[in-house]
C-alpha cells in the first residue's frame, strides 16, 4: 500500500481531530453570528466558540509543526485575526450611531459580509483538511 506525502500518519489522529474541532467552533461561532445579526442582534462574529478554537490552535500548534497539518494551524490563526480585524473595522466604521442616523442597516452588512468571508475560509480549508491536504496562503 503506498502512501501519498499528505497521508495522515497514525500518530497525528489527535491532532488531526483537533484541527476539525478548532474549524468546527469557528464555524459554530460565524453561523451564531450570521444568526443573531439577521435576528436583529448585534453580536460580534468571534464569540467564545472562536476565543476556545484559537486558544487549542495555539495549543496544538506546536505539536504539528514539520506536519501537513501545520498549514492549517496557520490558515486557522490567520482566519481568526483577519475575521476580528473585519469585526472591529465593522463596528468602528458603521457604529450603532450611524445606523441609527441613516436608518440603514449599515452595521449588519458589514458583520454579514465578514461572516461570509469567513465562511468562506473555514469551508476551504475543512473541505482539504478532510481530503487531507496541506492548505497555502495566497501572497498578494
Amino acid at each position: 500500500m503506498t502512501s501519498s506525502p499528505d497521508a495522515i500518519p497514525a500518530a497525528d489522529q489527535r491532532q488531526l481531530l483537533c484541527t476539525h474541532a478548532i474549524y468546527g467552533l469557528h464555524a459554530l461561532s460565524v453561523t451564531a453570528g450570521v444568526v443573531t445579526t439577521l435576528l436583529g442582534h448585534r453580536t460580534l462574529l468571534f464569540g467564545l466558540p472562536s476565543l476556545v478554537g484559537a486558544v487549542l490552535n495555539v495549543v496544538q500548534r506546536g505539536q504539528s509543526q514539520g506536519s501537513w497539518l501545520a498549514s492549517h494551524s496557520r490558515w486557522l490563526w490567520h482566519t481568526f485575526w483577519w475575521m476580528v480585524a473585519g469585526v472591529v473595522a465593522v463596528t468602528v466604521a458603521f457604529g450603532p450611531i450611524l445606523s441609527v442616523l441613516t436608518r440603514l442597516p449599515l452595521l449588519e452588512i458589514g458583520y454579514l459580509a465578514v461572516a461570509g468571508w469567513a465562511g468562506w475560509r473555514l469551508a476551504r480549508g475543512w473541505r482539504a483538511l478532510r481530503a487531507g491536504q496541506s492548505l497555502r496562503e495566497e501572497t498578494a
